[in-house]
């Protein structure tokens, strides 16, 4: 875990990248933004659903397929690095953490 968010923290997850494959899957996985509601409410990628990383462990309301394919992203990363590692122990299969929202370079919605 130590040695992929630091490699996430130095970029190696292109946040761009990943949206952009996202969009061409047909938004098949689930995109979760985990910073807090007003951070969520100034802007997030359209399409991403709400859960921050304090109530991560509450994601089975929205997210209730353990098995579906979630892309978890924050501001800079290292939230996106924690709740992907919480829902992991929660026996969620598919988890990635994507990046943060400060890297993005599309358009978001408020």
């Amino acid at each position: 875990m130590a040695i992929k968010s630091i490699l996430s923290f130095l970029g190696s997850v292109n946040i761009n990248e990943e949206i952009r494959l996202w969009h061409e899957s047909g938004k098949q996985a689930a995109l979760v933004d985990c910073r807090t509601p007003a951070e969520y409410a100034s802007g997030h990628i359209d399409g991403s659903v709400n859960i921050p990383l304090d109530h991560i462990e509450q994601a089975e309301k929205q997210l209730p397929d353990k098995h579906a394919p979630i892309l978890i992203y924050c501001q800079a990363a290292p939230r996106a690095e924690q709740a992907a590692f919480r829902l992991k122990r929660m026996n969620y299969t598919d988890v990635k953490a994507i990046g943060g929202i400060n890297g993005y370079h599309g358009k978001c919605v408020r």
